[in-house]
């Protein structure tokens, strides 16, 4: 897989600042770049093979995204609806 940045001093600059930083050390991070090959996108990891245990984080997020998707579609119809008028039919 190769690494973000395209070279391992990306990687050892990120692993420094955040073993660094007694705030961040201890999450879990991963970084993926999709913007040139999907297919096979350069990654950075930091705990990114340890266990961890989201508790209802997951949850939250996956209800955060439906009520986000259900904003945007209301959004979308009501601009529709004031761009179509009865008369323009």
């Amino acid at each position: 897989m190769p690494v973000l940045g395209g070279d391992d001093a990306f990687d050892d600059q990120m692993l420094q600042a955040l073993r660094n930083n007694a705030t961040l050390n201890p999450n879990a991070v991963t970084l993926v770049d999709l913007t040139d090959d999907p297919g096979m996108p350069p990654t950075f990891g930091h705990r990114d093979e340890e266990m961890v245990y989201p508790g209802s984080m997951v949850k939250i997020a996956a209800m955060y995204a439906a009520f986000e998707l259900r904003s945007r579609v209301q959004q979308q119809a009501d601009a529709t609806a004031h761009a179509v008028s009865p008369g323009s039919l």
